[in-house]
């Protein structure tokens, strides 16, 4: 992005002696400017252009390797307040091709977005969760439980804009998924869920049953 720490430029520079000279002579430039000192000295492009100038003249491969190593370094650096950060990490790890660990900070941007009621970025962050899963979904047990723990974060944001006829479809879409986990809570959560949307689309029979089956795992 516009910003970039310090500390991470060195950690991933194939000149980290230069880097302090290079900087200098960018600052004088009028290129980049220091946005913070404390707690860690950050960066800032003064224009945006000269960022995706220098962005877009790397290959893919290396833009690759390059977020990778920068999700890496930012959990290791910034461990004891990593939530600040899940957004940039959803970030460089949805283009660093590791899917898994994209999806984990997606989800946790998503929840980090609803508890403040920014419901909008809420929902990209679920929804890109969403896809990126379904995308590289095995089939497999792991992957539906993924799936279905996002639905049901993802089932507050459809709650909160009173968006229920959208829920229902998406928590049907995928019902059969849903139904072959192990009972659970996490079974028991979609139940809830289904049952609420039903209730709001005024199908008191049918959400009954999924509400009382909820209740009773």
């Amino acid at each position: 992005g516009r910003t970039f720490f310090y500390e991470i430029l060195q950690k991933i520079s194939t000149v980290p002696r230069h880097i302090d000279e290079f900087l200098q002579r960018l600052e004088h430039l009028d290129l980049i400017q220091v946005r913070t000192l404390r707690p860690h000295l950050e960066y800032l492009f003064k224009h945006a252009l000269i960022q995706e100038v220098a962005y877009n003249g790397l290959l893919k491969s290396e833009r690759k390797r390059i977020h990778g190593r920068i999700g890496k370094i930012i959990e290791a650096l910034f461990g004891e307040r990593l939530s600040e950060f899940y957004e940039s990490l959803a970030y460089h790890f949805q283009r660093s091709g590791q899917p898994g660990e994209a999806v984990a900070y997606l989800i946790k941007a998503g929840e980090k977005s609803a508890q403040r009621y920014a419901l909008e970025e809420a929902h990209r962050y679920f929804e890109d969760a969403y896809h990126l899963v379904r995308r590289t979904a095995t089939r497999g047990g792991a992957d539906t439980a993924t799936l279905i723990g996002i639905l049901n974060k993802w089932a507050f944001v459809f709650y909160y804009r009173g968006r229920y006829r959208e829920l229902y479809r998406l928590m049907m879409q995928h019902k059969d998924r849903a139904e072959n986990l192990a009972a659970g809570e996490l079974q028991a959560m979609y139940y809830a869920w289904l049952g609420c949307a039903l209730w709001h689309r005024e199908r008191f029979h049918e959400a009954r049953r999924y509400l009382v089956a909820a209740f009773k795992m």
